[in-house]
C-alpha cells in the first residue's frame, strides 16, 4: 500500500504511518506528494520580488489592468534579448525538444498548456502564424501556476509593459528560472516512475545554474534538499521501471540490490524515509553521484511490500519483462501511479 503525504515533519509523519500500519497489519509505502515545486517557485519569486500578503502583488495588477492595451501581434520573444539568449544556451535545446513532445500530449489542465506554449514563445520555437495570448486571468496565492505565466508574459510584452529596471531585471532572472529548469520539472512531476531520476538531475541542474545565477540556484537547493523524498532507498527502486533510466544504471542497481541479505528486524524499523544532505555537501556530493549510490539494504524492503522476488535482478534488465516477478511489480498502481503533484 502506499501512503500520501505532505508533511514536512519527518517524525510526525513516521508516527502517523505507524499508527495506519499497525492498524492496517502491514507496511506501507510512503509516496510524498511533489508541492516542493510550488514551494521552490514562491522561494524564487519572493527571493527577486519580494514577500507579499496581498491577494495580487502590485505588478500583476499593472500588468492586468494594462492588457487591453497590449498589440499582441507586436510580442517580442525573450531570446532577442541577448543576455537571455546566453543564459538559455545551456538548456535550450532539451528544453525545447522536451516541450515540443508535451504539446502532442494531453494536458491535465488548461494553464498548463499555456505554460508550455509561453516558454516556447520565450525561446522563439513557435511559428509566428501558431502564437494566441489568453487574457491574464485571476491570480492569488493558491494558484501558483499563474505566477509563472504571469512573468512569462510580462516578459514578451517588456516593450508594452512599464517597468523599473529592478523590476525588469527580477522579472528577467524569474523568467529564465522557469524556462530553463521549471518547467520541465513541473511538467514530469505526476509520473511517480521517473521521480527519483527527476530529482537527481534536477538538484543537478541548480547546482549548475549557479553560473548563470547563484542567488536563484542556492534559494532553490535549500529547498529542494529538505525534500529528498523520492531518493530513499525504498523509493529508488521506481527506477528499475524508468524507461528514461539506462539498462547501464539499472544493472547498476540491481546488482547493489543483491549484494545485501535479508532485512534484519532493527534494520526494517529504522527505514531513511528522506535523504539528508547539507547546502556545503550537496555541491561536492551531487556532481558525479548515480541512481545506485542511493540504493542500500533497506531497498530490500520494496519487494518485501509486494511480496516479490529478486530474482530478476541477476538477469540483464532488457530480460525483465520476462519475468513474473517484474510484471507484477510493472502492473502495480504504485508503479503507474501519477497525480502526485
Amino acid at each position: 500500500m502506499c501512503f500520501d503525504t505532505t508533511a514536512s515533519n519527518t517524525g510526525q509523519m513516521k508516527g502517523a504511518c505507524t499508527l495506519l500500519e499497525k492498524q492496517l497489519g502491514k507496511s506501507l509505502l510512503y509516496l510524498a506528494c511533489r508541492h516542493i515545486l510550488e514551494v521552490v517557485l514562491r522561494s524564487v519569486f519572493e527571493y527577486k520580488i519580494g514577500s507579499t500578503t496581498a491577494p495580487q502583488p502590485d505588478i500583476f495588477r499593472r500588468f492586468q489592468i494594462h492588457w487591453p492595451n497590449i498589440d499582441q501581434p507586436k510580442y517580442i520573444e525573450g531570446v532577442q534579448d541577448d543576455s537571455v539568449k546566453k543564459s538559455v544556451k545551456e538548456f535550450e535545446k532539451e528544453v525545447s525538444e522536451f516541450l515540443l513532445f508535451q504539446l502532442t500530449e494531453k494536458q491535465p489542465r488548461d494553464d498548463y498548456l499555456e505554460l508550455i506554449k509561453l516558454c516556447l514563445i520565450f525561446l522563439g520555437k513557435v511559428p509566428s502564424h501558431d502564437v494566441s495570448f489568453n487574457t491574464p486571468g485571476a491570480y492569488h496565492h493558491a494558484r501558483w501556476m499563474a505566477k509563472a505565466i504571469y512573468f512569462l508574459k510580462m516578459f514578451i510584452f517588456r516593450e508594452q509593459f512599464s517597468m523599473s529596471e529592478e523590476e525588469f531585471s527580477s522579472l528577467k532572472a524569474i523568467c529564465l528560472f522557469i524556462v530553463n529548469l521549471y518547467v520541465k520539472m513541473w511538467c514530469q512531476a505526476s509520473n511517480a516512475i521517473s521521480a527519483p531520476s527527476n530529482d537527481l538531475q534536477f538538484v543537478q541542474n541548480v547546482i549548475k545554474y549557479r553560473r548563470i545565477d547563484q542567488g536563484v540556484s542556492d534559494k532553490v537547493l535549500g529547498k529542494y534538499l529538505l525534500h529528498l523524498w523520492y531518493l530513499n532507498p525504498e523509493l529508488i527502486c521506481l527506477s528499475l521501471f524508468d524507461k528514461n533510466v539506462s539498462n547501464e544504471i539499472k544493472s547498476k542497481m540491481a546488482k547493489k540490490i543483491l549484494s545485501y541479505s535479508n532485512l534484519t528486524e532493527e534494520e526494517r524499523s529504522s527505514r531513511i524515509m528522506r535523504v539528508q544532505v547539507s547546502e556545503d555537501e550537496a555541491v561536492n556530493l551531487f556532481k558525479n553521484i548515480s541512481l545506485q549510490n542511493f540504493v542500500l539494504d533497506q531497498s530490500l524492503a520494496f519487494f518485501e511490500y509486494f511480496k516479490v522476488k529478486t530474482d530478476f535482478l541477476t538477469e540483464d534488465p532488457k530480460k525483465w519483462s520476462e519475468s513474473k516477478d517484474f510484471l507484477k511489480l510493472q502492473r502495480c498502481r504504485v508503479v503507474q501511479r501519477e497525480g502526485l503533484s
